[in-house]
């Protein structure tokens, strides 16, 4: 009996609470709606956070606009924030910013930061560095740790305001000593150049950890360094690596390259080829990298000795095999002149073929030293003309597209039409795409032979099968005019796909025309407004400025005036003579938006 009599409380209890809790709700509501700004910010936060309601972004931006509008600073700042980020409402940058504002000029100190950044990226407004810097100077002062660090990058480089390297070393001071990682990290940078302050490493070294500390990527990297050179605190090759390692698996390019660097060397570390492959594979473009030159160049053509070379000479392989045009380049030089391995006529020619395939063609001179060609006159040619011409004289079908490539446009050889027409045709009886496309552009226009539309039409097709993008193209076209072969709609519809599917701008564009105006298909403005966005995506301007016009309208897609502006605009600025004049017609200006970085 008492077991029941409890439970039964509970349930009571439990009633009562949620009575309350919607009379509550109630009564908020009813002020609310009467025009109570406390009650319509306080309904706001409820739908906001769903605190006792279900969450309801749209209602919340509602509420948050009507306090605001009454000069709620609170309110103000929500509503220009939900505009930035498109919670609740449609992104709007202009009005985000008119918002923003508001709250800005009574005091709020997110506000302040908010219109600083706007300012400073040009976003919903006119870029001003000046009144970027004026902004985040308020908020500063106020105590924002981002805008302290903001105001020390733009006192830094001078943004808005004279370079002053004291003042940025205040600034970066206020917000590390506070624990904001960018900025304990940028006085890391001067104490350890000695900007704006004497310089100290071992001040350096403090706030370099203490960033790391707070896994920021490139102080962990900085202080890895630190510990290699023993900068500022005791050399220690075991926390060098720990530290830039860290960096290295956070992707972080430069410590990537300098892992791969050690284990190559043996430097602070036990040497190893297959680790410092591994990171140095992780490299988008080696070059780039701290180092103006590959690792094959650093090594391979310095002063160094002979075990070094031949690890570099291993690494660039590896590398070579992985497609590298410029580490396969490389390794037809090192065997070529027997840099870290032995002369070897026929790997140079492997490699100077595979780097000729990617469009390297960049001229050698080969000097009586290093030359392993014995004709004099050949001395004076360019290596990858020499062997390629080897190399396709033997039946090699990727030195005879090369070969042809080179004759066709006087690269690594005199022009001559007729040369590169001969050895495309070469190639392109073995079975090579690439050849095959070139010689019906060939024979299309009649360039180094007679102009014959059908042959023209038969290697198209050749290539095209074979995946040829542009051939897919032009076959594509032909069909659909009937060029050299009968008019077929729906082949044209065929390969317009298969090279729309590949990427190629002008067949999206063309794929899309024929959906939009049922051109041998049935029509279907989604699909046309799919291709139309793809090839606008590249920068095609006249998908640009139809994608414009199903935005504005609504075709295919719910009518977006801000989508419509960016299209026109960009359809505009790439020279689209049309879109210039509708900029104005449609008056599309009114609606341009330009987003948050």
């Amino acid at each position: 009996m008492k077991k029941l009599t409890f439970v039964t409380l509970l349930i009571v209890l439990l009633g009562l609470s949620f009575i309350g809790q919607a009379q509550t709700y109630d009564s908020i509501l009813f002020k609310a709606e009467q025009g109570e700004m406390e009650s319509q910010l306080q309904l706001a936060t409820m739908y906001q956070d769903g605190d006792g309601i279900a969450m309801d972004k749209n209602k919340a931006f509602y509420w948050f606009m009507e306090a605001a509008k009454q000069g709620d600073v609170t309110s103000q700042y929500r509503v220009g924030y939900m505009l930035v980020v498109g919670r609740g409402v449609s992104k709007d940058l202009p009005k985000a910013f008119y918002w923003c504002t508001k709250a800005a000029e009574q005091g709020n100190v997110e506000a302040q930061s908010a219109i600083a950044y706007m300012y400073k990226t040009g976003s919903g407004t006119t870029k001003d560095f000046n009144k970027s810097f004026y902004w985040y100077a308020n908020a500063a002062q106020q105590g924002d740790l981002i805008a302290q660090y903001n105001l020390a990058h733009m006192y830094y480089n001078g943004l808005g305001v004279g370079v002053g390297m004291h003042n940025a070393f205040k600034w970066y001071k206020k917000a590390a000593d506070e624990g904001y990682a960018k900025a304990q990290y940028g006085l890391a940078i001067m104490y350890y150049n000695g900007e704006g302050c004497t310089k100290d490493l071992s001040q350096a070294f403090y706030w370099y950890t203490q960033a790391s500390l707070q896994d920021y990527i490139p102080a962990q990297y900085s202080l890895g360094m630190m510990y290699k050179n023993g900068e500022g605190t005791a050399k220690n090759d075991e926390e060098a690596y720990y530290w830039i390692e860290k960096s290295a698996a956070q992707d972080y390019e430069q410590a990537q390259y300098r892992l791969a660097l050690m284990y190559l060397s043996g430097d602070g570390l036990k040497e190893d080829l297959t680790k410092s492959y591994y990171w140095y594979s992780k490299l988008p473009e080696y070059e780039n990298i701290e180092k103006p030159k590959g690792v094959g160049e650093i090594l391979i053509l310095g002063d160094q000795p002979i075990k070094k070379k031949q690890r570099a000479t291993y690494w660039c392989e590896k590398t070579a095999e992985k497609g590298s045009v410029k580490a396969q380049a490389s390794m037809a030089f090192i065997h070529h002149n027997g840099e870290g391995t032995d002369i070897n006529g026929k790997k140079a020619l492997h490699w100077y073929i595979k780097a000729a395939e990617q469009g390297y063609v960049k001229s050698n001179t080969v000097s009586n030293e290093t030359s392993i060609i014995d004709d004099k006159a050949l001395k004076e040619e360019s290596i990858i003309l020499y062997w390629c011409t080897k190399a396709a004289e033997i039946g090699d079908l990727e030195a005879q597209s090369s070969l042809g490539y080179m004759y066709e446009f006087g690269e690594e050889a005199t022009q001559d039409i007729h040369k590169a027409f001969y050895w495309y045709t070469k190639a392109a009886e073995q079975g090579n795409a690439e050849a095959q496309s070139r010689i019906a552009h060939m024979f299309e226009f009649g360039e180094g032979a007679s102009q014959d539309l059908s042959k023209a039409h038969y290697w198209y097709e050749k290539a095209a099968e074979q995946g040829i993008v542009i051939a897919q193209y032009n076959l594509a076209y032909m069909y659909f005019y009937g060029v050299g072969v009968s008019k077929d709609i729906s082949k044209t519809i065929y390969w317009y796909s298969q090279a729309a599917e590949q990427g190629h701008k002008k067949a999206q564009f063309s794929l899309s025309y024929m959906y939009y105006n049922g051109e041998g298909i049935p029509q279907d403005i989604s699909k046309a407004f799919y291709w139309y966005k793809k090839a606008a995506e590249q920068g095609y301007a006249y998908a640009q400025y139809h994608l414009a016009i199903l935005y504005y309208n609504g075709e295919g897609t719910e009518i977006n005036l801000s989508e419509a502006a960016a299209w026109m605009r960009k359809s505009k600025d790439n020279g689209y003579e049309k879109a210039k004049a509708d900029w104005d017609n449609l008056e599309l200006w009114k609606y341009e938006l330009t987003e948050l970085d």
